[in-house]
C-alpha cells in the first residue's frame, strides 16, 4: 500500500523540462519502499560499531593512567590500534559517552576522593587530575556539581565527620 502511494506520487509528479528547473522536482521519501528506513539516506547506512571489551577496558585504564600528565583521544586511539574518528565513535556507541565526556567524569570522580581525603590543596587537586590551572578546574567543577570544590569539601566534609561523631557517639 506505501510502495503504490510513493509510485503515484512519482507517476504525477511533473516532468522535468527545459522549463522547469530540476530543484523544483521533488519526490516524497517513501519509509517503508523495499525494508529500507529513513536512516538510509542516500543508500548509506552507518552501522553502530562498539569496540571489543579488551579495547574498552585497555583505552578506560590508559586515560585514567594519563590524567595527571594530560590524556589525548589520539593515544588512547592509537594504542588501540585504530583512527581517532572511529574510536571516539565505538567508545561512544559502547560507553554512552564520548571518550572526551567520559574522560571529564573521571576527572570530576577523582577529584571528589582527593578532596574528601582534605590533605590537599584546591590546586593541588587541579593539577592531579589533570588540568592545566586551578581556575578551569573550579568552572568545570562548578558545571559538574553546582558548586565550587571548596564549597563542595566543605558541605561533603562536614556530613562526613557528622556521620562519623554520631556513629561513635553511640
Amino acid at each position: 500500500m506505501a510502495q503504490d502511494q510513493c509510485l503515484s506520487t512519482i507517476q504525477s509528479a511533473p516532468s522535468v523540462s527545459s522549463t522547469v528547473s530540476p530543484i523544483s522536482f521533488s519526490v516524497p521519501f517513501c519509509e517503508n519502499r523495499q525494508g529500507l528506513s529513513s536512516v538510509q539516506g542516500f543508500g548509506h547506512k552507518r552501522t553502530l560499531e562498539n569496540l571489543a571489551p579488551w579495547r574498552v577496558k585497555k583505552a578506560k585504564e590508559l586515560m585514567i593512567s594519563l590524567m595527571a600528565h594530560g590524556c589525548s583521544i589520539e593515544q588512547v586511539a592509537s594504542a588501540c590500534a585504530i583512527s581517532r574518528s572511529h574510536f571516539s565513535r565505538a567508545f561512544k556507541n559502547a560507553t554512552g559517552l564520548a571518550p572526551h565526556d567520559w574522560f571529564r567524569r573521571e576527572q570530576i570522580r577523582k577529584a571528589h576522593a582527593l578532596l574528601r581525603t582534605r590533605e590537599l590543596s584546591i590546586c593541588c587537586v587541579a593539577q592531579e587530575c589533570g588540568f592545566s590551572d586551578q581556575s578551569y578546574f573550579t568552572r568545570v567543577f562548578r558545571h559538574f556539581n553546582g558548586v565550587s570544590p571548596r564549597r563542595w569539601q566543605l558541605l561533603h566534609c562536614a556530613q562526613a565527620s557528622n556521620i562519623f561523631s554520631d556513629a561513635s557517639n553511640e
